[in-house]
């Protein structure tokens, strides 16, 4: 028994020392992404892009051993990350947006344009309620990054519902709830 009461008193002890600690950290999803920078993000999409492609040309080559391809992927991924970031290229999406041609005005029409494509893609393939879930969750992220954000995260929760209640019923329907 004293053992345990040791235990709870330096837990205790441990916890209100570490308490000005946690409060001075920002772990808030705005306050980690606020902390990269356009070429940290440029080379993460870098090195998840090459490898997932390479796990999966690897995973086709390798059958039975997944692990060696998972490595290789890997290893080679950070290869290519590497020497993006040796090369200096300027990585910020309006500096690429630029140079193909295309002016800022233009972007957000084709912003819009591509995710009512995806919204039309999702809902062929996985039907209406997962895409109304997707872009509800997604709405609900956006919300920190635009100065009204009652209105997305109000639309996102309500698409957030719909599709649920769209899921709900299709579940109730289903083989495998009875």
């Amino acid at each position: 028994m004293q053992k345990g009461a040791n235990k709870i008193f330096f837990t205790a002890i441990l916890t209100l020392f570490s308490i000005g600690i946690v409060s001075a950290i920002d772990l808030s999803l705005s306050g980690i992404l606020r902390s990269f920078n356009q070429q940290d993000m440029a080379l993460f999409l870098i090195f998840c892009i090459s490898f997932v492609l390479m796990n999966f040309a690897f995973g086709k080559f390798f059958k039975d051993q997944k692990s060696i391809a998972g490595l290789l992927a890997g290893l080679i991924a950070l290869g290519i990350t590497y020497f993006a970031n040796l090369s200096g290229l300027n990585y910020s999406l309006g500096n690429l947006i630029f140079k193909l041609g295309i002016s800022g005005d233009i972007l957000y029409p084709l912003l819009l344009l591509a995710a009512i494509g995806l919204f039309v893609y999702i809902s062929a393939k996985g039907g209406t309620h997962l895409a109304l879930l997707g872009i509800g969750i997604l709405l609900i992220f956006l919300s920190t990054y635009v100065y009204e954000a009652e209105i997305l995260i109000i639309l996102g929760g309500a698409m957030i519902i719909i599709g649920g209640i769209i899921s709900y019923i299709r579940f109730r329907k289903t083989e495998y709830h009875r």
